[in-house]
């Protein structure tokens, strides 16, 4: 299946950098040189680039999360693959000739454990033997040997149950590990959308950023340009300096003058 144009064009890193010399361009032209933003307005551009560039951030958040569970997903298919081998051969063990075929003795309890506990196991083979790795739930009631024991004293009995259950317990965890890898693999439909255009809002974030860097350049170099057209402090010429007039002089010049 072709993938839409977006993921194409999204997923293709030379697609992204014309995209962002465009955008450059755009913004440069209509921002820069045409509007000519002051400095309080390119910082009021640090605010639209910030939230553009966080809901990018959040769709490559929800993307790495996916893309972690779905290996996990991987690794627990396998897990469950051979965790069902191994409950496939304990089940095929205990309907076996050391289960099935009636050991030669007088005990008529003895006999009895092992016809049952060949009836019970041969149920249980049935369910398990015709298995696979996706389900667990037809067989669980099956397994679940609390009342078969209690019906068993044969050391030899007890240990194939015991091996039979630790095999299933190990299938059922790989299952269930599997089903929540499987779930958080998944993505909302809100998280799906991120994804798909966060590639786009970080291009278009990072356009904003360069341009309000050239943009300030501008402004400083003009600012700078100002100062250069007024006449430097230590350039200007000296001031007069009044003549001091010594405190007697002043004295007389004051009676005279009465």
């Amino acid at each position: 299946m072709h993938p839409p144009d977006i993921v194409s064009v999204g997923s293709n890193s030379l697609w992204l950098d014309l995209i962002l010399i465009v955008l450059l361009v755009i913004f440069h032209i209509l921002f820069v040189f045409k509007l000519r933003l002051d400095e309080i307005q390119w910082k009021y551009a640090d605010y639209i680039w910030l939230i553009i560039a966080a809901l990018g951030v959040i769709g490559q958040a929800a993307q790495v999360r996916q893309h972690w569970y779905a290996t996990i997903y991987e690794i627990s298919s396998y897990n469950a693959k051979a965790t069902l081998r191994a409950l496939k051969q304990q089940v095929n063990a205990a309907i076996g000739p050391g289960i099935c075929e009636l050991p030669d003795t007088p005990l008529r309890q003895v006999r009895a454990e092992y016809k049952l506990a060949c009836a019970e196991f041969t149920k249980i083979s049935k369910e398990v033997l015709s298995a696979n790795e996706d389900r667990d739930i037809g067989f669980l009631s099956l397994l679940d040997t609390s009342e078969l024991r209690s019906n068993f004293h044969e050391a030899g009995l007890l240990e194939t149950l015991d091996k039979v259950n630790k095999a299933y317990s190990n299938f059922s965890k790989a299952i269930r590990e599997q089903s929540v890898a499987k779930e958080k693999s998944k993505s909302t439909a809100g998280e799906f959308t991120l994804i798909i255009i966060s590639p786009f809002l970080l291009i278009f974030a990072l356009a904003i950023r360069i341009t309000k860097v050239s943009g300030e350049i501008l402004i400083k170099r003009k600012q700078k340009k100002l100062l250069a057209r007024q006449p430097h402090p230590h350039k200007l010429p000296p001031r007069r300096r009044r003549k001091e007039i010594p405190v007697a002089d002043a004295r007389m010049s004051f009676r005279r003058r009465k």
